[in-house]
């Protein structure tokens, strides 16, 4: 996959991501639910537990492949990760 591909691959997964984020966010009855969306490329555990320390959040929440077995093990999980 070309870099162009894979760029414009990612900011189309990014587009989808943000519109079903969007849709949640609309149908649950949470009038102070507020989205911060951020995208990172590298270390994303690391920014995902910095961006908590940063803010005020009361939940996070990440998607996962599901993965498991040795996928997972390969692979790894953002998901899973736990701070060191």
């Amino acid at each position: 996959m070309s870099a162009e591909n894979r760029q414009a691959y990612l900011n189309e997964q990014r587009e989808k991501a943000l519109q079903m984020l969007s849709t949640f966010v609309k149908s649950v009855d949470w009038p102070s639910l507020q989205e911060d969306v951020r995208q990172v490329v590298n270390a994303p555990a690391e920014e995902i537990i910095e961006a908590a320390k940063e803010g005020s959040a009361d939940l996070i929440v990440v998607g996962t492949h599901g993965r498991s077995g040795l996928a997972s093990f390969f692979l790894g999980s953002v998901a899973e990760e736990e701070e060191t």
